[in-house]
């Protein structure tokens, strides 16, 4: 899923096996670094964690690979990843770069915030690159610099601070990913119009629950079948049903872990048709059935 995209620089591989079998990573607690990196680092294969990650570069550069595709980070370049959607990431032949990861659950905010009002910072928290001028990476460096200082002040009250400060920081970031939706097209190097693309991803965000098909969604965008095809695959470099299971899946894998709903039940709320349908998307992705799933996550996570 990529949504939340102001400046893209992307090629599809084949050669870099991104398809490998994700390993899960569970983040037990909020986490802050700052990292200036001067020798490679490779991630051996994808990996996803229960948690939402704000991955932001300072200087350099590194490679990451999400729904296959191998993306060029920048200085400037915040990206964001929701929990369980796979990815991994390696260095470029530079090698060198500077950045900031935080990695923060909704646990994280519970405590000084309401559902409703974590939700409102989150909503357009998808996968995705924001290419920052100087002034919002200035900001965002700002707030971060904040939140490291809170973070190694153990006390209580430094503790409410930081993730009050996160909060804003949050809030920040969710009302750049609501306007800054262009993305660039992967054969020219140049932005294109892609409305027809942002309106189709904001009818799967609003309306996956329900039936959606190809027919559905080319009306909706006033393109034919085939051209809203073309130009899907183009701008997002998968195709349109591919996308559509992705974005289920990802909101069925919080369900199956979070939840103790029946997957017929989950099925229906993720706009799958069948049982059978999401349990096979889930275990063509993530190896194990969704049942299999459920018992390992509980397992290795006895706090939820």
């Amino acid at each position: 899923m990529l949504i939340g995209i102001s400046k893209l620089y992307y090629t599809l591989t084949m050669e870099d096996n991104y398809m490998e079998k994700p390993i899960l990573e569970l983040i037990q607690k909020f986490t802050f670094t700052r990292s200036e990196v001067t020798v490679t680092q490779n991630m051996s294969k994808p990996h996803f964690h229960d948690s939402y990650e704000l991955f932001l570069m300072l200087d350099g550069k590194r490679y990451i690979f999400i729904n296959d595709m191998k993306l060029l980070l920048q200085k400037g370049d915040l990206f964001i990843i929701p929990p369980f959607v796979p990815h991994k990431m390696v260095s470029h032949n530079t090698i060198y770069y500077d950045r900031y990861a935080v990695n923060f659950s909704t646990n994280d905010l519970q405590p000084l915030f309401s559902d409703k009002e974590i939700d409102s910072v989150l909503i357009n928290l998808s996968a995705g690159l924001i290419h920052l001028n100087e002034l919002q990476l200035n900001t965002i460096c700002n707030y971060l610099q904040m939140i490291g200082d809170y973070h190694i002040r153990y006390t209580e009250i430094a503790r409410k601070m930081e993730f009050m400060t996160l909060f804003i920081l949050l809030d920040y970031i969710n009302i750049l990913a609501k306007h800054y939706l262009s993305l660039l097209n992967p054969d020219s190097n140049s932005v294109q119009d892609n409305s027809a693309v942002i309106n189709a991803i904001d009818y799967i965000k609003y309306n996956y629950t329900n039936e959606i098909t190809l027919d559905t969604i080319s009306k909706y965008v006033n393109l034919s079948k085939s051209q809203f095809c073309y130009l899907f695959k183009q701008t997002t470099g998968i195709t349109f049903i591919k996308y559509l299971n992705n974005f289920r899946i990802s909101k069925a894998f919080l369900l199956i872990s979070r939840t103790n709903q029946p997957l017929y039940k989950i099925a229906e709320e993720t706009g799958f048709y069948s049982t059978e349908h999401m349990a096979r998307t889930f275990q063509s992705l993530y190896t194990l059935s969704p049942t299999q799933w459920r018992k390992k996550y509980i397992k290795d996570s006895p706090q939820l």
